[in-house]
Order: structure tokens, then sequence, then C-alpha cells
């Protein structure tokens, strides 16, 4: 394969980097306090106490900390600009290596020119690229996810069996990026090892990855248990669970503000341990769901849809400096732009889904493409005021399923 098409994707996309980032002043807003989103500094603190003291944070996992942290492997004292500046040339690496992976991937099954567009199309995304100037997980979790739809498409056209591993393994180790990914990367590993073993192709060689990724969920569920009682793999979604959807039912039930419930709740945890937040948080959720389902169902539906049509928080966040006279109306065109392809992204892979369905073109690459991006959507009912954040990941994915059934298409192979 020439590399020339690659080549232009990357200056196409350095290019539009520079302009969006010139016209936000992205480059003044890099070190501003504004600019560091809430959750930074939960991944950072996390980052710190494995690096110093060698211990497991209660919300987050060793992965996002070891990514997010490799500064502390050179001293013990990093100023957090000299983190910022590390993560800031790390994201743009991985948004860059996202965007060649897509035009790989869609490669494996359609025309290059087709592959070229849909990669183009994914760097305009103005909510993926603002991600490069955050210090959050989600630029990592693409890459993951995207790697992820390469190997499966791959598997697809090659039946090389040691892929289906690579992408179990892969599931299973970017749980300790995104934990709410647990539950799906099990159930993925669990039926392809259950293939793999009434096929007769598991070797030690092909559980390999499994076994690694296997290994470090266990590595953070005992760490966890270590420090702090309970053998999970994060305390996160217990405790998103009753900071934001148990809140926002029980605010409904009682008929008070969600904040005011919110705040209630914040100050319940921290003065409890974390066992005693463990209990609490699961009774409070298997008494919601038992006695107001419905209510519980009409908050994570409605968390669904506001979501999808979040707004980007470094787009949102990024102040005027220098007084320019475009950036307020640039900011609202990239704002409501980066909205509107939230909410496009997320029916589009919806409606994906549904006429692949109807067309009965499952195979393994749709199942697990498809299925990671409905787990993403479907969890992100738990929590609300996000953004774009849940659903920026699988862009990517999202673009690969269009490729598919577009590539199948006469005017697909009449583009060539």
């Amino acid at each position: 394969m020439s590399k020339k098409p690659e080549v232009r994707l990357l200056l196409f996309a350095l290019l539009s980097l520079l302009l969006v980032g010139w016209g936000l002043q992205w480059f003044e807003n890099a070190f501003s306090e504004k600019q560091v989103a809430t959750d930074t500094f939960s991944y950072l603190e996390a980052a710190s106490l494995l690096f110093a003291e060698g211990k497991a944070h209660p919300t987050r996992t060793f992965g996002s900390a070891i990514v997010l942290g490799l500064p502390y492997l050179f001293s013990s004292s990093v100023e957090l600009k000299s983190i910022m500046i590390f993560n800031y040339g790390l994201n743009l690496i991985l948004w860059l290596a996202t965007t060649i992976l897509l035009f790989r991937t869609i490669s494996l099954f359609a025309s290059t020119k087709l592959a070229s567009l849909a990669s183009a199309l994914y760097i305009l995304c103005f909510g993926a690229m603002s991600h490069v100037g955050l210090i959050l997980t989600e630029p990592i979790s693409t890459f993951l996810l995207t790697l992820c739809g390469f190997l499966a498409f791959r598997f697809l056209k090659d039946k090389q069996v040691k892929d289906l591993g690579y992408i179990c393994g892969i599931l299973l180790v970017s749980v300790l990026i995104r934990p709410g990914m647990l539950y799906w990367a099990l159930l993925i590993t669990l039926i392809t090892c259950a293939w793999a073993y009434r096929s007769g192709a598991i070797t030690f060689r092909w559980l390999r990855p499994i076994i690694f990724g296997l290994g470090c969920i266990l590595l953070q569920s005992v760490s966890v248990h270590k420090e702090y009682g309970n053998f999970t793999v994060s305390y996160i979604d217990k405790v998103t669970w009753y900071n934001y959807l148990g809140a926002q039912v029980e605010a409904d039930l009682t008929e008070r503000d969600y904040w005011e419930v919110k705040a209630e709740h914040q100050l319940t945890l921290s003065q409890n341990s974390w066992p005693e937040n463990s209990i609490l948080c699961k009774e409070h959720l298997v008494h919601q769901v038992k006695n107001s389902p419905l209510i519980v169902l009409q908050h994570f539906v409605k968390n669904i849809g506001w979501n999808a049509i979040g707004k980007n928080y470094g787009i949102s966040a990024a102040q005027n400096f220098s007084g320019s006279s475009i950036h307020k109306p640039l900011q609202l065109v990239l704002s409501y732009t980066a909205m509107a392809q939230n909410l496009l992204f997320v029916l589009g892979s919806i409606i994906l889904g549904i006429v692949l369905l109807v067309r009965r073109e499952w195979n393994v690459a749709t199942v697990i493409v498809v299925g990671s991006i409905a787990y993403i959507i479907f969890t992100s009912g738990i929590s609300f005021n996000q953004g774009d954040r849940f659903n920026v990941v699988f862009y990517p994915l999202t673009l690969m399923l269009l490729s598919y059934s577009f590539a199948k298409t006469r005017f697909a192979q009449q583009l060539g």
C-alpha cells in the first residue's frame, strides 16, 4: 500500500488542528486553569499516588494513572505544566495514530478514496480533535477501540484467529483505562474463548493476550482490595450511580433540587469508608430499581439523550485572551457543529446497526463494532452533563460501519 494517502491525511490533520487551535486560541489556553477539566485532577491524583506510593486510587485505575503520569518516572516532584505538555504530545500522537488506523481499517474492505474520505471526516470531528488539548482518557480509549475495530475487520479478511485473541486482550486492558468497559470485555472474551475451544483454536500462544489482560484486571482488583477493602476494579461505577442517576431519581421522588441531593450524597460519601460507600450505593441502586423502575428508566433514557447533544468542553472552555473578533463566532460555530456531530454519530450508529440487522450482514467484525458502540451508548445513561466525552470514543467505529455498508453500493464502486 502506498504511504502517500497516509502522509496527506497526517498533513491535513496537523493543518486542521493548527487552524482550529489558532482560531480558538487553544495554544494560549493550554495552561489556563479553566482549560483543565474537573476529572483531570482525580486522574493526576491517581498518577501521583501510584508513582509516589505504589498505591491504587479508589476510582481511577492503573492504566490511566500510568499513561497520564509517565513524567513521574523521571522525577517525584513534577510540575503540572510538565505533565500537561507531555499529555498534549501524547494525545496528538494518539489522535494521529487513530486517524491512520481508521484509514488502514477501511482500506481492508474498501477503496483508498473511500478510506481517505472517511478518515478526513474523522479529522474534522471537532469534539475528538479538542481532546488533544485535554488531560483525559478519551484519546487512549479511542485508539484502543479503533485498534479492536482494525483487528476485527482484518480477521474478517484474513481469518487469522490470533486477531481475536488480541481483541480480547485489548478490551480487557482497556478496562484499566475506562472501568465501565469491564462487562463488555468479559462478555466478548467469554464468547470468543467458547468459540475457540469448540473449534480447537485455543493454544497457550493464542491465550497470552487474554491472560495478560485478565492479569491486569486481577492486579487492579487486588490492589483496590488491599488499600480500601473491596475486591473491585474501581468504585467509580457505584459512585457515579449514587451521584448522578441515583440522585436524579431521588430528587424526582422527593420533589427536591437535584444539585441539593447530589451535594448531600457527596457529603455522605466523604464521611464513610469505601466499603461502607459500596454497600450504601448498592442498596440505593436496588431500592430505586425495585420501587421506582419507571422513573429510573425515564432518567436513564433522558441521560442518554442529554449526552448525545452535550457540548464539548475543550471548545466551550476556550478563552479569548487576545480579544480576537473571530473567537466568539468561531467558538459558537464549532461548538454547535461538535454537538451536531455528536448527535449524528449516535443516531447514525443506531441506524447502521438496524440496517446491518435487516440485511443480515452480521459477522465477527460488525458484532464487535456494533456491540461496542451500543454498550458505550447504553452505559452513558448512568450519568449526564458529560458533553460528548462518552461518545467521541466510538466515532471511528461508526465511520468503519458506514464505510463497510457504503462500500457495497454501486456508487462506491464507481468512486473506485
